[in-house]
């Protein structure tokens, strides 16, 4: 699938399916919990409820994030009864279903295809290279522009100068590293989660790289994403948000 809507579906990392989700969520008064970056660069879970704060979570950020005090803060929104969208990666969901050791009927979950995140010390060291190399401090780091299209990625590096670094993904020294399996944490090569092994959450959403040979009229240069319904709730979810895509 993929948006229909176009400016949706350019500005996403992939198909666009996090937007109708989270806005879904935002309507019936509830809150949503995604990943964005603080004011240093690292890498965090928070939780938002205006569109603003759920834009920081859009875009790929291929860093662990720090989920420190995310639970017991989701646990208490959950317990006075708002519905909650959770959106990460699966072992963080398998995390908070351990922790909650109860369903609740107001929790939703969306987890991402993952095969391992680099770790958070390699990135903070990258981005303090960057801001030595270039005398200016990091604002914003985009893992996934797509100015060349969905399957020739860009890195896009935001400096509080107003300059920019706009380099092929391909050849980022931190992409490559994390592409080459050679900077994620250890956990994560020994993960039962990595990959389509397991799917914890009640939608599964991913980039469809191979859309191209197995559904070539779907190819589209600004992004497909693959979309698993889980269980009951995931297809309740899907439903709220499957007349604005583009389906197959």
């Amino acid at each position: 699938a993929y948006h229909g809507d176009e400016e949706i579906h350019t500005e996403s990392t992939s198909g666009g399916m996090f937007i109708p989700l989270y806005r879904y969520m935002l309507s019936i008064g509830g809150k949503v919990v995604g990943v964005r970056y603080d004011e240093n660069m690292k890498v965090i879970y928070d939780i938002a409820d205006t569109e603003e704060g759920c834009r920081a979570f859009s875009g790929s950020k291929y860093v662990a994030p720090d989920s420190d005090s995310i639970k017991p803060r989701v646990k208490k929104l959950l317990e006075e009864g708002t519905p909650v969208l959770y959106s990460g990666n699966p072992c963080q969901i398998a995390g908070l279903k351990n922790y909650l050791n109860k369903d609740y009927p107001n929790l939703y979950t969306v987890d991402i295809i993952c095969h391992g995140v680099p770790s958070p010390k390699v990135f903070q060291l990258y981005i303090q290279y960057l801001e030595d190399h270039y005398k200016a401090k990091v604002i914003n780091f985009e893992f996934r522009n797509k100015i060349r299209g969905w399957s020739k990625a860009y890195i896009l590096v935001t400096f509080d100068t107003g300059e920019v670094l706009l380099e092929p993904a391909s050849s980022n020294n931190f992409n490559r590293a994390f592409l080459s399996n050679n900077i994620q944490r250890p956990c994560c090569y020994t993960c039962e989660f990595a990959g389509l092994k397991r799917s914890v959450g009640d939608i599964t959403i991913g980039d469809y790289w191979g859309i191209k040979q197995q559904h070539p009229d779907m190819m589209d240069e600004r992004g497909v994403s693959v979309i698993k319904i889980n269980n009951e709730k995931g297809s309740e979810l899907f439903g709220q948000i499957k007349d604005q895509l583009v389906l197959q």
